[in-house]
């Protein structure tokens, strides 16, 4: 099975975890809490592409791209402008959405954005991963606006990257 096509196996497990997506997106680890599960990740690209991407949108406080790295199994965060981030697995609930296939938001009151989900697609119009980005309110003062934003984004992302190999290649 190709790395792509696991994203429907992967959410049904993960549907069967969360009851909630966008709910399930909202919880804060507690104290003494343990670690999420990681993966080794080496994306070199993706990484240079989003750290790219994000110095062009400052107004993005956040930017990570999820994908399934090629000889696993899993989702996990591919790329980051938290580089901390990478190879944390991706949650049941940024999987749980994946199936939609459609940009999804959440309104984070207390943080002031819109947690953004956009999936992200191959030059055929298959999903390949997704970002996930907060966008302020100050940016989109709608949901319609933030997935603007998002997609705006996504878009330069598809461009630069036609293809899931092309995001774990070497950085330019």
């Amino acid at each position: 099975m190709k790395p792509s096509s696991m994203f429907l196996p992967v959410f049904f497990i993960a549907m069967l975890a969360s009851p909630s997506p966008l709910a399930a997106r909202q919880t804060t680890p507690t104290a003494g809490a343990t670690p999420a599960p990681r993966i080794q990740v080496d994306a070199p690209y993706a990484e240079q592409l989003i750290q790219k991407i994000k110095s062009q949108h400052p107004e993005i406080q956040k930017l990570s791209l999820h994908a399934v790295p090629p000889g696993q199994t899993v989702n996990a965060i591919i790329a980051s402008n938290y580089p901390q981030k990478v190879g944390k697995l991706s949650s049941p609930s940024d999987l749980q959405m994946v199936a939609s296939g459609k940009p999804k938001v959440n309104r984070i009151q207390t943080g002031g954005f819109w947690d953004t989900f956009i999936p992200l697609h191959n030059r055929n119009g298959k999903t390949i991963g997704f970002l996930v980005m907060e966008v302020p309110f100050a940016t989109a003062s709608t949901e319609e606006g933030a997935i603007a934003e998002g997609i705006k984004i996504r878009t330069q992302v598809e461009r630069q990257a036609p293809t899931l190999a092309k995001l774990f290649g070497p950085a330019k």
